[in-house]
């Protein structure tokens, strides 16, 4: 449709990141279809248009989260052809997202998340071939910096050498850029790691990028689907399905609780846009069933 193409061109002069970019044009192009489909156009009275198509997703799909984030789509799209003059009215309460009643988002228990961080540190302890016993440092250090800085998987494998000085390490994406410290212990993984990868792969001193791959990839940076099989390994072999993104809420859950008396911007500090994210990931959590979310972030 020629107007979503217009659409993608307006949300790539904003810096907006592919994968936003890509769903904000596919939910604009099923709303367009949607309105084809009730034999109506734009002209035609676009809160009612809307009404009928808010309950048309919440009869298509099941959880609030889908519902939620293709309302947030909706209300990008109707601004811009509002602003374009395709529609007279922006009807904003109409795409209002639905409170959440999510179910809760199981937390590790710390015992769990002992044994997930010193599953490939054995491997690398006790195995025998080489390249095995790098790669286990390798994912080791990865996911030990996940569960000490919970740090998104895109923003891990974007991680380079040049990002590390001093005990800080920067994190970097499309918007925003945030430092954080590393512990002394971490640092020196670090360098165990980047010691043995030089003697592993006697080039990489040339490379930037931290993680990097075997085989014919051994001198490009690993992708998000590398870090995903390192976490299938951990849960096939533990018996405990485990993501990133789990080790992830772990931390964070922990570290907002410690820091319950400085609450100075804390959800910036894990990559959160705004500070209303951050209450509805721990208001989530199932090990927060007695803790006042509201009054520990105010």
């Amino acid at each position: 449709m020629e107007l979503v193409l217009y659409y993608r061109t307006f949300l790539e002069s904003l810096n907006k990141s592919p994968h936003t970019i890509k769903q904000y044009c596919i939910d604009g192009e099923q709303f367009l279809i949607f309105v084809q489909e009730q034999n109506k156009d734009l002209h035609s009275n676009i809160r009612t248009l809307v009404k009928d198509y808010v309950n048309h997703l919440k009869a298509s799909y099941t959880t609030h989260t889908t519902i939620n984030r293709k309302l947030s789509s909706l209300k990008s799209f109707l601004s811009y052809i509002h602003s374009r003059g395709l529609i007279q009215e922006l009807p904003v309460e109409d795409v209002q997202p639905l409170k959440n009643n999510e179910t809760k988002i199981k937390t590790l228990k710390e015992h769990q998340l002992k044994r997930i961080i010193r599953f490939w540190l054995s491997i690398y302890e006790t195995s025998e071939d080489p390249e095995f016993r790098w790669i286990a440092l390798r994912n080791f250090c990865i996911v030990r910096l996940i569960a000490e800085l919970s740090l998104k998987p895109s923003e891990l494998v974007m991680l380079k050498w040049t990002h590390v000085k001093d005990n800080i390490i920067t994190i970097r994406s499309r918007k925003k850029i945030r430092k954080l410290e590393i512990s002394s212990s971490m640092m020196e993984w670090f360098n165990i790691y980047r010691n043995e990868t030089v003697q592993m792969f006697p080039l990489s001193n040339q490379v930037d990028a931290i993680w990097l791959g075997v085989g014919n990839k051994k001198y490009s940076p690993i992708t998000v689907k590398t870090i995903e099989r390192i976490f299938q390994s951990i849960s096939k072999q533990l018996g405990l399905k485990v993501t990133a993104t789990d080790i992830r809420y772990a931390t964070i859950n922990k570290e907002v609780v410690q820091q319950a008396d400085q609450q100075l911007e804390i959800y910036k500090q894990f990559g959160y846009a705004r500070k209303s994210v951050l209450k509805d990931r721990l208001k989530r959590f199932t090990n927060n069933e007695k803790i006042d979310v509201d009054k520990l972030l105010e």
